[in-house]
């Protein structure tokens, strides 16, 4: 190896062989509202276990893997939020975010234990794409990508929100000017002119 050649190592791969850990933890203790519990102050693993009800044991084993991931700090003997996990996996803040992680086990990580199956034939485990199966499929998830998709579709609305209060006005004098034409008909008049609201820019 010549120098200054950075060394070779497996350390990449072992992570990757790891990395189905993390989305676990994670939702474990979604499920059992670890970060729900802890946002309102700094607790001692006996403190959330009570708070909870899980077992001691249990909880130190993803608390503590939760603190090496950086979701959670520990200082003494008591554990707290840190700004990431405060901002987005409390289930009572807006941008939560843990929603989707509670799918990990039951639902997502059970399908791509089939990839090597998918290579072989070509075929998806499900056919998400189709009614029956997909419909069940997207209904356990419409709820929690939610807060995923809100900022976008924010932005997509106010940018669209000029042109959709036209389209609205529009709808709205349609039965207006449709008497209008009418009444314009009976009498023998030969036009009717509509003037739209001048459209902001």
């Amino acid at each position: 190896m010549s120098a200054g050649t950075a060394e070779v190592t497996p350390e990449r791969i072992m992570q990757f062989a790891w990395g189905y850990v993390p989305p676990l933890v994670l939702e474990a203790a979604i499920r059992h509202r670890v970060f729900d519990v802890l946002d309102a102050a700094p607790k001692t693993l006996e403190d959330t276990a009570v708070a909870t009800g899980s077992s001691e044991r249990g909880l130190r084993a993803i608390m503590n893997v939760l603190v090496g991931l950086n979701f959670l700090a520990k200082d003494g003997q008591k554990y707290s939020l840190t700004p990431e996990s405060e901002a987005f996996l409390v289930s009572t803040k807006p941008a939560f975010q843990g929603g989707f992680l509670k799918h990990a086990s039951k639902q997502l990580i059970p399908n791509w234990l089939h990839l090597n199956d998918v290579v072989d034939s070509g075929k998806p485990v499900k056919a998400v794409n189709q009614e029956g199966a997909g419909s069940e499929f997207f209904q356990q998830f419409v709820v929690d990508i939610f807060p995923m998709s809100y900022p976008a579709a924010t932005v997509l609305a106010m940018e669209c929100l000029p042109d959709c209060l036209l389209m609205i006005s529009s709808w709205v004098l349609l039965p207006a000017i449709v008497r209008a034409m009418r009444r314009a008909g009976r009498s023998g008049a030969t036009t009717v002119t509509v003037r739209p609201a001048p459209r902001s820019t």
